[in-house]
């Protein structure tokens, strides 16, 4: 099957990017999300893999299920920070949407499947998280005594901790449901909790901070562009230090703040790792990986950085130096494995795994390829992602969250049966995102 544009194919054949696949009634059409990075797009495509159409107007898409009669699409997705269950009419002589997307429901669906019998089901999913902090040996990297939570909230997701040079402060995004997302700041044993970013209607993203602590750079939004923007920590005062080009996305500072590496796509090929001059948009390439490359996270003398790679047996990480160059795969286990911040001698990388279906937190060496676990606690509600290792060796700061679901029985609009009979119907289908970026936890 030709895959669509700007949709690249693995080795093993599969579509890099294609999340959720969903069959219409008579085989006639698939519907399709592929993603960019964390946008899924959603097309229809011939049975026989001819005739790939984007449909117009569906963006952050998730899970998706045709109604039994083939006529309309239900998907759920994301709108202005909160998720919703939306439906799309697209006639199966098309394949395009006859209409702009309705939001039905507002809610965390996923695992979108329709019955003959006129009933849509679906997993309503509730995901919580807070920053934890955790000591360690400075020489050997290992854990002192128990880790603990530095915030204790309900508000959906606090993520992308980052810790101060000193190791006093730690800024992190806030994400609240119905609420574009925050920077907050707290101190590191917990205390000081206070918001660093004010403006509700711009989100505030990935921050960084400058190397004399004083001020953080963040990505964020001003008269409709998004921006490299610098907030002074004790004024909070704000400056938009660089325009970043559209197509530019996860961009992390360099240590020294004169760099900047990003994830883009270039003639329609997958996604790969860049750099460029902080406020400049000469970039060049660093990976050139057939599949995806990115998530890129500096080392602390900023020669190297080490990259999510995908694989056929799932995601891994390699070191790669800023130059450019041959890959130095770590990692090489079924699963996930995501790239975390280096430790200050640039010996060690942190990492969020998930093996046999938990995840954890551990290091691995550069050198040895030793891997340590950080997290013994072993849950299917459990994630850890973002640590972060502080200046001094002597402290990381996750997010650890959970994840709960359960079941939604909806009945749907008459108009949606089967008016027909079929010799068969797709049904029962359940099906779970490719990227596990989609949601805390990886449950698609």
């Amino acid at each position: 099957m030709a895959a669509p544009p700007n949709v690249s194919r693995r080795a093993d054949g599969h579509w890099e990017a294609t999340a959720v696949l969903a069959g219409l009634p008579d085989g006639e059409r698939i519907a399709l999300l592929s993603w960019t990075l964390l946008r899924g797009v959603l097309w229809t495509v011939a049975a026989d893999g001819k005739d790939a159409l984007k449909v117009d107007g569906v963006v952050s898409a998730r899970s998706l299920a045709w109604a039994p009669n083939g006529r309309r699409l239900y998907y759920s997705g994301n709108s202005q920070s909160d998720d919703f269950l939306f439906s799309v009419d697209i006639p199966p002589s098309t394949g395009l949407a006859t209409s702009a997307p309705q939001p039905l429901l507002r809610a965390p669906m996923r695992h979108l499947t329709t019955t003959a019998g006129g009933r849509l089901l679906a997993s309503r999913i509730e995901q919580t998280s807070d920053h934890w902090s955790m000591e360690l040996d400075a020489r050997t990297g290992e854990p002192i005594g128990a880790a603990t939570p530095l915030t204790r909230e309900t508000n959906y997701r606090n993520t992308g901790p980052a810790i101060s040079p000193d190791g006093e402060w730690v800024v992190y995004k806030r994400r609240r449901t119905g609420q574009r997302d925050q920077l907050w700041m707290l101190r590191a044993d917990g205390g000081g909790n206070v918001e660093l970013t004010l403006d509700p209607e711009q989100g505030a993203y990935a921050a960084s901070w400058l190397p004399d602590g004083r001020s953080v750079i963040y990505e964020g939004w001003r008269d409709g562009a998004p921006w490299m923007i610098e907030i002074e920590i004790e004024s909070r005062a704000i400056t938009k230090r660089f325009q970043v080009p559209p197509a530019w996305q996860i961009l992390r500072l360099s240590p020294d703040a004169t760099q900047v590496a990003f994830q883009a796509q270039s003639e329609g090929r997958s996604e790969n790792v860049w750099l460029a001059p902080f406020g400049s948009d000469e970039a060049k390439h660093v990976t050139h990986e057939k599949g995806f490359a990115g998530f890129a996270r500096w080392s602390p003398d900023g020669e190297r950085l080490a990259v999510e790679v995908s694989r056929a047996n799932g995601t891994q990480v390699a070191v790669v130096p800023r130059g450019g160059g041959a890959l130095l795969q770590l990692t090489d286990e079924p699963g996930e494995t995501w790239p975390g911040s280096w430790s200050p001698d640039g010996e060690r990388i942190l990492l969020s795994t998930r093996r046999e279906g938990f995840w954890d937190l551990r290091w691995i060496s550069v050198a040895t390829g030793e891997e340590r676990i950080l997290t013994p606690e072993r849950s299917l509600r459990v994630y850890y992602r973002d640590p972060d290792w502080s200046v001094q060796g002597d402290r990381i700061v996750y997010e650890r969250g959970e994840i709960s679901s359960d079941l939604w029985e909806i009945e749907l609009p008459a108009e949606d049966l089967v008016v027909h009979p079929f010799d068969h119907l797709l049904l029962d289908h359940f099906t779970r995102c490719a990227s596990d970026r989609c949601c805390g936890a990886g449950f698609g």
